[in-house]
């Protein structure tokens, strides 16, 4: 019978045994590609490729300065870049900046690796510069930092992405840009225009999610989400944002964030009404999702409870008080623009006024005008199809030029250059007045209320509220 001592004696023979086989050896081996990866942290390269370059600390290094160049946002300290001094340097202003203060052999040839991969301006200090024989297969810039101009300085070491910190960049394999969750089920929407809005449905057993959306000098987006059920529920809005530069910054703000495009100097504002999370590289610390900048929102409903909140975007701040203003602001500014309809022979017009362009204007920027350098219809339709022309243009080219509908504060004014019988529906005070349009060029006078008045196309907008029908012979 083996004692307890007999068998500790076995073991230990045998576990020598088994470390001096070097056949056991290999079969001990790490398999896992998973593990490695994820220990590594790599993003550019997979594990498999440690072959290529004979040492997976290599590979390791090699893949930390292609992620730099690649995802990691440099710190500037809200200094604003010149880039004419960048470019007399002869730093090119596309491709990123790699500053290199200390290195050595092993280091500089793991640059050149990263040279092959991808495109970066690689500087080196020149009071550690030591000149090696395989730099003379890439380009690269020596910088004298006790010497160099303190702005050129500033500004290589502001747009400098070089960084020590081993980062991961996590990708999304199903991306979406803008997407809500009720109980972590997705919701699919239903569109439609609605009292001059875009609006976005989110219905489903438990949760009615109303969005609407417009544009004005920036993106309004307002929420208003509602419990239909008994029970508490739990609500999810992820809006990933698709930044299209190469460079920026991020400053917290007091209802938002505040994002500077570094290198044209540009500031985009994220301003909300609720406490609304934003995730970005300086924030994510170690592992980065891709799109860089990750908007989201998550909170719970009581039963039959509502939850109201809005999203501003664009290149100016506003404040919580100023952005549910911005929205009434708004659907004045949209209802003083698109409020009249017509009915005419020519069905093409007819349809754009009444119909289309009401709805495409919706879809756009109500202060990008373009300028409706054109003197007939058929023109002027045409730089519309080639979309050389907003649909607000169009429309305010129709509505004051062609159909010749002209107001201001005080007054209305009738110009029109349309040849033909046509009936105008203008809103004014919540009401509707209808005027004709005859055309007789023979005399020329206005008709109210059985009083002609003739050469006569001004109406003020007080006599316009006494009546409810007038006549225009043109």
């Amino acid at each position: 019978m083996l004692t307890f001592v007999t068998l500790k004696i076995l073991k230990q023979k045998y576990q020598k045994k088994f470390l001096k086989c070097k056949k056991k050896f290999f079969l001990a081996k790490p398999k896992s590609k998973t593990f490695t990866d994820v220990c590594l942290m790599l993003n550019y390269f997979k594990t498999n490729n440690y072959k290529t370059f004979k040492s997976l600390k290599t590979l390791k290094d090699v893949d930390h300065i292609i992620s730099c160049v690649l995802y990691k946002t440099p710190i500037t300290y809200n200094l604003h870049i010149d880039n004419i001094i960048l470019k007399n340097f002869g730093i090119d202003i596309n491709l990123p900046v790699f500053f290199v203060k200390e290195y050595n052999k092993k280091y500089v040839k793991n640059l050149i690796y990263a040279k092959n991969y991808v495109k970066f301006n690689l500087i080196f200090n020149e009071d550690n510069f030591i000149k090696f024989k395989k730099l003379n297969k890439i380009k690269y810039f020596i910088l004298n930092t006790k010497f160099a101009s303190i702005k050129l300085l500033n500004n290589i070491m502001a747009l400098n992405i070089n960084t020590e910190n081993k980062f991961k960049v996590k990708k999304e394999d199903n991306f979406y840009n803008f997407e809500i969750k009720n109980n972590k089920d997705i919701l699919v929407p239903n569109t439609k225009i609605e009292n001059n809005f875009l609006c976005e449905i989110y219905n489903n057993n438990n949760v009615y999610v109303e969005v609407k959306k417009c544009l004005n000098n920036g993106e309004f987006l307002y929420f208003k989400i509602l419990n239909k059920s008994n029970i508490m529920q739990r609500v999810e809005v992820n809006y990933n944002y698709k930044l299209l530069g190469k460079y920026y910054e991020y400053h917290k703000i007091p209802n938002g964030l505040r994002v500077r495009e570094i290198l044209q100097n540009q500031l985009l504002f994220f301003c909300n009404s609720a406490n609304i999370k934003y995730l970005y590289p300086n924030n994510m610390i170690k592992e980065i999702t891709l799109p860089f900048l990750k908007l989201y929102k998550c909170f719970s409903l009581k039963p039959n409870s509502e939850e109201q909140f809005v999203l501003y975007i664009g290149n100016r701040q506003i404040t919580k008080n100023d952005l549910y203003e911005s929205l009434i602001l708004y659907k004045r500014k949209i209802d003083d623009i698109v409020n009249f309809k017509i009915k005419c022979r020519n069905k093409t017009l007819e349809y754009l006024i009444n119909y289309y362009l009401p709805n495409r204007i919706i879809l756009e920027d109500l202060n990008e005008l373009d300028n409706a350098n054109a003197d007939n219809f058929e023109e002027c339709y045409f730089l519309f199809k080639q979309k050389k022309l907003s649909s607000l243009s169009f429309y305010l080219w129709l509505k004051h030029f062609y159909v010749g509908l002209i107001e201001n504060e005080n007054f209305l004014k009738f110009n029109t250059k349309l040849e033909e019988d046509f009936v105008i529906y203008y809103t004014f005070n919540n009401k509707t007045k209808e005027i004709v349009f005859k055309n007789m060029k023979s005399q020329k006078y206005m008709l109210i209320n059985g009083v002609k008045f003739h050469n006569c196309n001004l109406i003020s907008k007080q006599n316009l509220d006494a009546i409810d029908k007038l006549m225009l012979v043109v």
